[in-house]
């Protein structure tokens, strides 16, 4: 294989990072809106499917676990190039695996390039802070709602910068695929939908995340073929009614009840020494209905939302075509919801259980803290380490697995034939690795 000729770090162009972030679409001018659209053709259908053995995943992900330790966390990047070469070569397309051609040295030099800029930023926001710390309350709250949105921006460019670099480094068939666009674009957009979503309580969420899609999905290619995307955001709002409305409706009712009782409560606070906490006592008892009945929304909104979540990813994919090929997914909400639980209760036999009886034994034995003297310390660091490793093992297999299993197992392409006469494109790839994401420590693997 011919080798690549080597330019040095002047004039190389490292996509990754350089913070100019406007790469051209490969092969194409536009977005996919010049794409054939997403009406189910016809033809023949492939499925997706997902051949990975557990045992196999098994072993990879407790060699990454003790590796990651030992090197103090320097191997990570080595951990994540070996569990993506592992999903992406049992992801199989028509029978056909995908490829990841990334590399750990790649994601190591993408983060040391970037922790060279977040690190001065955030030291001149806590030097700023410490400057203001005399300075009015409400002007030091304003500074740190302003960094806290700073620093939501830099997760959305680096959720799409991260994107960015596992799609180049994604190939099926041996054409690669590509993720154009701009992430300062995609910033933008998404902390404009954001605000709007926080002012109207909500309600705009689906409006936010049909922008993030739509965006996505018109700067992803394959070879020289743009994706296209036919969903709209009404679409998305249907599905989301089912989260949004019920809470709203049942705290409505709660405040109609219960309103004078309520406002008896608003009185208490901030308390005060002179209050009657005997009152006090009975209005809480009063409204006990009132904070089971909000307890048990907490619990059942995650619930809602990972349904809405599986819904949307369902009508996103059905919704994008390529070349002339379609998609179907039919993923469960179930599935899923099913593998988090027992994802938790495994975690909580192996780990809770044994983590609570080890500080239990420590904390009420005198005797065995004698005994064991000054290895007592050491041990309990070998105890937390140990337990460190098994909740990794436990996700990478249980739950990484599960879901990556399901999704994969339940999706299918329509007319696949028309992909054979998509050719590799020439634009250049990002060099190094998705260093912001991995300094902020956002995205799966």
């Amino acid at each position: 294989m011919d080798k690549k000729p080597r330019r040095s770090l002047v004039t190389m162009r490292h996509d990754l990072e350089d913070f100019t972030d406007n790469p051209r679409a490969p092969g194409v001018s536009g977005t996919a809106a010049s794409a054939e659209k997403t009406a189910a053709p016809s033809g023949d259908t492939a499925a997706f499917s997902f051949s990975g053995k557990r045992g196999a995943l098994f072993k990879i992900a407790l060699m990454n676990a003790l590796l990651t330790i030992l090197t103090l966390g320097i191997y990570r990047f080595w951990a994540k190039t070996r569990i993506r070469r592992f999903f992406w070569s049992n992801i199989r397309i028509h029978k056909e695996p995908l490829e990841y051609t990334g590399t750990a040295m790649e994601l190591l030099i993408g983060f040391l390039v970037v922790l060279a800029i977040l690190v001065p930023l955030f030291a001149v926001y806590e030097g700023a802070l410490f400057l203001v710390s005399r300075s009015p309350d409400g002007f030091q709250i304003g500074l740190q709602v302003l960094y806290a949105f700073a620093l939501l921006g830099f997760f959305q460019y680096a959720f799409y910068r991260m994107w960015r670099y596992r799609f180049s480094r994604t190939t099926w068939r041996g054409v690669r695929f590509s993720q154009a666009g701009s992430a300062w674009k995609y910033m933008g957009l998404t902390l404009a939908w954001l605000l709007i979503t926080v002012g109207t309580l909500g309600l705009a969420y689906p409006w936010l995340r049909h922008a993030q899609w739509k965006y996505r999905i018109e700067h992803l290619h394959y070879g020289q073929q743009p994706f296209a995307y036919g969903g709209t955001a009404l679409d998305l709002a249907k599905r989301w009614v089912f989260v949004i409305v019920p809470p709203i409706v049942i705290l409505t009712i709660i405040a109609l009840i219960e309103y004078e009782t309520l406002m008896a409560l608003v009185e208490y606070f901030p308390p005060n020494p002179e209050q009657n906490f005997d009152q006090l006592q009975s209005i809480t008892g009063q409204l006990a209905w009132v904070f089971a009945t909000i307890g048990l929304l907490y619990l059942t909104i995650p619930v809602l939302y990972i349904w809405y979540r599986v819904r949307e990813l369902n009508f996103v994919v059905n919704q994008s075509g390529l070349a002339g090929a379609g998609f179907r997914a039919r993923i469960r909400s179930s599935a899923i919801i099913g593998w988090i639980v027992v994802t938790g209760a495994t975690l909580f036999i192996f780990v809770g259980i044994p983590g609570g009886f080890i500080a239990l034994a420590f904390e009420n034995s005198p005797a065995l803290q004698d005994l064991l003297g000054s290895w007592s310390i050491g041990l309990i660091i070998l105890g937390f380490l140990a337990l460190m490793v098994i909740s990794s093992v436990v996700v990478t297999v249980i739950l990484s697995n599960g879901i990556i299993r399901h999704i994969f197992s339940n999706i299918s392409i329509i007319n696949p034939a028309a992909l054979a006469s998509v050719t590799q494109a020439t634009a250049t790839k990002p060099e190094f690795g998705e260093g912001l994401a991995d300094a902020l420590d956002v995205g799966a693997f």
